[in-house]
């Protein structure tokens, strides 16, 4: 068992990988948006969108941040301050349809990697363990949408329900997992969580969701 130690320094480190992602992809984000600002030419404005997503991801991994989170958080800064202070309509049409484009190419790749990595993983011998996480990540969702919720008297409480209920996953989670090296012991468990947490919130949560707006009669 790990030692309150080795439990503080492991919370630290994964302190310092997503918090040292934010603040790279934050501050790559704010600085390619007043870029952005200062030209009118789509191609150009694509051009420096990857040139944005790659060097962060670069940066951040060389950095022993995480690559994931600085991409997903300078996409974030860029399509919202960025999209406000210097896209036009035409770039922003465009731009969308680019990366609307590589995010399809690149989940069929990311869940085609991570079928091949699953062939190797004994389900099964990790049934309850799989289980059980599926468990904790329902309950871990519905606290915190009800907690974060709770003082917001606008929200209806069945809308609380569909949100909570309606937490899909996909290939970001799987990125992630994919990212830990593979010397790491325990990569093989989480990668069989992350997927069956995946395939469950999509089979499941995403096939009933109609059915359960209907049943708690969200208007």
């Amino acid at each position: 068992m790990l030692s309150l130690t080795g439990a503080l320094e492991a919370l630290m480190e994964f302190f310092k990988v997503v918090s040292g992602g934010v603040l790279i992809g934050g501050a790559f984000g704010f600085f390619i948006s007043h870029i952005t600002s200062r030209i009118d030419h789509y191609l150009v404005e694509i051009g420096l969108s990857m040139v944005l997503f790659y060097g962060t991801f670069e940066l951040a991994e060389h950095l022993h941040f995480s690559g994931v989170i600085a991409v997903v958080v300078a996409g974030v800064v860029l399509g919202t301050y960025g999209k406000n202070v210097g896209m036009s309509d035409l770039t922003h049409e465009k731009i969308d349809s680019f990366w609307e484009t590589i995010a399809f190419l690149s989940n069929a790749l990311i869940f085609l990697l991570v079928g091949l990595e699953v062939s190797r993983i004994d389900f099964l011998d990790k049934g309850w363990l799989i289980l059980g996480s599926i468990i904790i990540v329902l309950l871990a969702r519905f606290a915190a949408v009800y907690i974060s919720l709770a003082f917001d008297k606008s929200i209806p409480t069945s809308w609380k329900h569909v949100i909570a209920w309606g937490g899909l996953k996909g290939s970001l989670s799987i990125a992630l997992v994919l990212g830990i090296t593979p010397n790491f012991e325990g990569r093989n468990l989480l990668l069989a969580m992350t997927f069956s947490n995946v395939v469950f919130s999509l089979l499941v949560q995403g096939t009933t969701l109609k059915k359960f707006v209907s049943l708690i009669g969200v208007k």
